[in-house]
């Protein structure tokens, strides 16, 4: 995760420093970009990790459904 962001980072200081725009403003910036990283990061996995949880309940059903008929 930490090395994402890193990547993220390393990736928005090229782009600032080819649009010349001042690299204090991005470290200013930094902060809010973690947590919004953090934040699509956490729910992409929460994303996935209710798709597993739905794709096993539908595979439990089926197997329930299978044995009871």
């Amino acid at each position: 995760m930490l090395k994402d962001f890193q990547y993220h980072l390393h990736l928005v200081r090229r782009k600032a420093w080819k649009h010349r725009i001042a690299l204090h403003h991005i470290d200013k910036a930094i902060p809010k970009m973690e947590k919004i990283i953090v934040a699509i990061h956490d729910m992409k996995m929460l994303r996935i990790q209710e798709y597993f949880e739905y794709k096993n309940a539908k595979g439990i059903l089926k197997r329930n459904l299978l044995y009871t008929t």
